[in-house]
This record gives C-alpha cells, sequence and structure tokens, in this order.
C-alpha cells in the first residue's frame, strides 16, 4: 500500500510530497508490521518515521488522555451529560472545529463527532498531572515531557490542551500510539511495543532475549469494553468522524479515531479490529497545512493495509466483558432511567457503577437550545452499539456529516500558547 502511489492523497499548492508512517500490532505487544515513509526503501539507515519521528496526533488524543482515565475513575459514564457550551480558561477561548455550541451531550456522543469542548470539561475535572502521569506511567509514552526550555521558552504537557487535544510539546511515535490504542482491544491490558519474539545464540542452544507478554493492566478489563464500544460509533453511529473505516462487512468490530491539527498539518487515524490494532501518521516532513483535501489521507492508508490484512481471516467478535451490561438511561440527565423517564437511550455501563436516575431536570425543557438559541427538533440521534436513542428529549444537536474537530496546532508551544493554538 505505502508504495502504491494511488494510496497517497496529493496536497493542492504544495510541491512537497506528503509522508506516512504506519504501525500494526496484534494484542500482545508485537509489532507485526511497520512502514517508515511513502514508496520503495531506497537506501540504507533511512529515517523510519514510524519509529523515529514524534508528530501531533490531533484529536486522537482524547480517548487516551480523557476518556479512558475519566470512565475507569467512574468519573464518567457512556451516558454522563457534559457541557458542550463555549468554554474560556485562563483567557485562552476553546471551541468545536464547527465553532457551533449546544447544550449537555453525553460522553458517547461527543467522542463519537470528536467534539473539543466536552473532553476539555472532562479533563478540567479529572485533572491534568493525573492524565499526564496516566499516559506516561500506563500508556508508555516517552515523548510527553514536564518541562523543557526551548528557544529560551518553558514549554510542558501538563495542560488541557496538550492532553485533552492532542497539542503536545514534541508529539508522538506511531509505535506508542497504536500500543495505547491496543489497551481497548486486549481488555485493558498495556503491551510495549515490541519487535522481536525471542532472541538466541547462533545455534540456537542459549536464548537471550525472550518477550514477556504478560503486560500491565493499564484500565480494568470494563473500561477497556466500554470504550471499544464507544470507539465503535466514530465508525457505525450516523455522525462519526470515521464512518468510511469501515470494510468487508467488520464495521461493528472496528474501534477507531481521527485525529487532526489545528493548523491542518498532520492527519491521524488509529482503530482496531479482534485481530490487530494500527495507527498512521500522515503529513510533510517540513510541516505544511494540507489544506483542500477531501476525507482523512491517513483513514485511506490505514484502511487498505487492514483489508489486505483481514482478507482472509475469519470474522470473529471482540471478547464480551463479564463486567459489562447495555442499560437505557435517561435522555436529560444521563443517569440509568427508570420508570419516569419518558426518553431514553441503550449504552453500555459497568455492573458496578450504574447511577440511577433520580428525575433533576425532568420538569424543564428536554430540548436544549443550540448555539442560534433556537430548540433543536425531531427526535434524539445518539447512535449506540446495540440500540439507538428515542424520545422526545435530545442532547444537542448533531451534524449529519460533521467535520473532524481540527484541535492542535503543529508546532512546540507553551501551555499558554499551546492553549491558543488548540482553541
Amino acid at each position: 500500500v505505502f508504495c502504491n502511489e494511488d494510496y497517497f492523497t496529493p496536497i493542492p499548492r504544495i510541491e512537497d510530497k506528503a509522508q506516512a508512517a504506519i504501525t500494526v500490532m496484534d494484542y500482545n505487544g508485537h509489532v507485526v508490521a511497520s512502514y517508515g515513509g511513502r514508496g520503495e526503501k531506497t537506501g540504507r539507515r533511512e529515517l523510519n518515521r514510524a519509529t523515529q519521528s514524534k508528530r501531533q496526533t490531533g484529536s486522537a488524543m482524547k480517548p487516551l488522555g480523557v476518556y479512558a482515565p475519566a470512565l475507569d475513575a467512574n468519573l464518567i459514564t457512556w451516558s454522563t451529560k457534559i457541557s458542550n457550551e463555549a468554554l474560556t480558561v485562563g483567557g485562552t477561548k476553546f471551541h468545536n472545529y464547527d465553532r457551533r455550541t449546544s447544550g449537555p451531550v453525553t460522553c458517547q456522543n461527543a467522542l463519537e463527532r470528536s467534539l473539543n469542548l466536552v473532553p476539555l470539561r472532562i479533563l478540567q475535572s479529572y485533572g491534568t498531572r493525573k492524565s499526564f502521569d496516566f499516559l506516561t506511567q500506563k500508556m508508555g509514552f516517552t515523548t510527553l515531557v514536564e518541562s523543557v526550555t526551548i528557544n529560551g521558552k518553558e514549554y510542558n504537557d501538563v495542560g488541557l490542551a496538550q492532553l485533552a487535544l492532542g497539542s503536545m510539546t514534541y508529539g508522538a511515535y506511531t509505535d506508542e500510539m497504536t500500543a495505547a490504542f491496543a489497551t481497548f482491544g486486549s481488555g485493558g491490558v498495556y503491551h510495549a511495543p515490541t519487535y522481536y519474539s525471542v532472541v538466541t545464540s547462533y545455534d540456537g542452544k542459549e536464548t537471550i532475549l525472550s518477550y514477556d507478554t504478560t503486560g500491565i493492566q493499564a484500565i480494568s478489563a470494563e473500561t477497556a469494553y466500554i470504550m471499544n464500544r464507544m470507539l465503535n460509533t466514530v465508525v457505525t453511529g450516523s455522525s462519526g468522524t470515521g464512518r468510511s473505516a469501515a470494510f468487508d462487512g467488520w464495521n461493528n468490530n472496528i474501534f477507531a479515531k481521527t485525529g487532526t491539527t489545528s493548523d491542518n498539518k498532520d492527519r491521524t487515524f488509529a482503530g482496531g479490529t479482534p485481530y490487530y490494532c494500527a495507527y498512521v501518521w500522515y503529513g510533510c516532513d517540513n510541516p505544511k497545512p494540507m489544506n483542500g483535501i477531501s476525507g482523512n489521507p491517513a483513514l485511506k492508508l490505514w484502511k487498505p493495509v487492514m483489508q489486505a490484512i483481514h482478507k482472509d481471516l475469519a470474522k470473529i467478535n471482540f471478547p464480551s466483558c463479564s463486567g459489562v451490561t447495555t442499560a437505557k438511561y435517561c435522555l436529560v440527565t444521563g443517569k440509568i432511567a427508570t420508570e419516569t423517564c419518558s426518553g431514553t437511550g441503550t449504552g453500555y455501563f459497568k455492573k458496578d457503577y450504574m447511577p440511577k436516575c433520580d428525575g433533576e431536570g425532568h420538569a424543564v425543557t428536554s430540548t436544549p437550545p443550540n448555539s442560534s438559541g433556537a430548540a433543536s427538533s425531531g427526535t434524539a440521534s445518539e447512535n449506540v452499539s446495540g440500540g439507538s436513542e428515542s424520545g422526545a428529549a435530545s442532547s444537542g444537536a448533531t451534524s449529519s456529516t460533521p467535520p473532524e474537530s481540527e484541535s492542535v496546532s503543529s508546532t512546540p508551544a507553551s501551555s499558554e500558547a499551546a492553549s491558543q493554538s488548540a482553541a
């Protein structure tokens, strides 16, 4: 695929050819495929962008830096309602890519649509320090920095834009992103990306190195399965930003997340099936805005690679989790529905954490105003795997063709500057 020019999206008005990198892993930590550039390899010791280039992740960081740790801590559930109104922090105004706002939306719907304002608010509650520690201590990220001086300016990655929107000082490697996303298909177990199974002496009699596939439990099995299903709606939901990732009947068994930087200099895509997880970065070596292209060029490389390696594989499902159940939730409160709830949706929940609706807010209008002040109409449309919402309540307007949330700058920035470029 990477040697076929037809799979690379041209960038209008830019002479430089875009580059790309991919890492494909199984769920035991083995890197089964890696490619670090465009076209055939022409020399020795060439730059391998998959393992040597740190590039911005954009919105692909949202599940890792916000949703997964917050869900693991029971700070949120599938249907927790979070405000999607404009947000200003320390003088910095944050907004969604399309600059639209709405009343509260569920976490699932916000992730499906790749909204910015919702994960920012979740991270405010969860804490940037906790998120930073989670990513560096449990998810294997080696590129995040607590403090660094570049050209006399101080930078750090303990901030809202860095951890919620991917506006990091240096960026991330594709293999580390793949390994982190793989936890959503491995029952929450993190495996460091490994390029060998065993190393022996020349005669094979002595084992010098062997890879331990035990891994570490980064998040609970319940959190991993719910994240898996939430990220599946990125592909199957009517407002999903990764709808075109579906292939060959695997639709319901793909979890995915798109990524775009605010200056459009980096495009990314992460996605996994029950067999493999892969992450693709797409952009120029000397970052340039990729304006005027349609779709996500990283997804357009991910899909044919995954199609090829799944061609002769049997269709299987992700293993279910005994600690997770489907349940109906109230469209007004986002909590587990009772007989007093007139509008309900269906989602996935931890069996040991299912806060029930107390009826608060039932008496107020169930169709929150959109950014223009007009009430949204029609039935709710937050899609879930295994069901769709019904009833009169709406959790915020959705677009039939929502753009990916452009969220970060491709250049290193201080905490304040990064926040401004992330908005």
